[in-house]
Parts: structure tokens; sequence; C-alpha cells
């Protein structure tokens, strides 16, 4: 499996959380949201789980797959806030988000 395809197997799980989650879905975050990190931070909990004596430890992929689908969601999030940024800075307006002038 190329990067490529975990990437696609990301984006996947990405879109079936949104799918599962709807309203309440990480796709709608924004790049500075205080939910990224406890979201991450669960999905990183089960990942360990599965490597504790008593955890399933079959399913140790797929949690990984889901640690990749919550970081490439923030990075799109952060990504879009600096390509937004950018066209605003070309307009002459002033940058949003903390951290952003």
């Amino acid at each position: 499996m190329t990067t490529v395809d975990l990437i696609i197997e990301a984006t996947r799980a990405r879109a079936n959380a949104h799918a599962k989650h709807g309203a309440n879905s990480i796709e709608a975050l924004a790049a500075d949201s205080p939910r990224w990190l406890p979201v991450l931070v669960e999905e990183v909990g089960e990942l360990a789980n599965t490597l504790t004596y008593d955890g399933p430890g079959h399913n140790t992929r797929a949690e990984l797959i889901d640690v990749l689908a919550v970081v490439t969601a923030w990075l799109d999030a952060i990504d879009s806030r600096t390509r937004l940024n950018a066209r605003r800075a070309e307009r002459g307006l002033a940058p949003i988000g903390p951290n952003a002038a």
C-alpha cells in the first residue's frame, strides 16, 4: 500500500465519519476550534486501547486510519484558512483567525 492509498483510505474514513456525525462532524470545524485536540486525543486513546493487554488488538490499523483522518481534516482546516487569508490579503483585507497577522 502506498502513501497515496493511505490518504485515500483516510479520506474515505473522513467521509464516513461526516455521514455518521452530521452536524457534529469535524469537517466543519474552524482551524482554531478547541474541539480538534480532544477529538484527536480520543482517537489516539482508542488506538492505545488496541495495544493494551485487554484491548482488542485486531483493529490497530483501523484506529491508525482514524487518527490519520482527524490529522488530515485538521490540516485541511488550517490550509483552508491560510488560502482564505491569502485571498483576503490580495484584496487588502485583514486576515482572520488567531495569529493571523
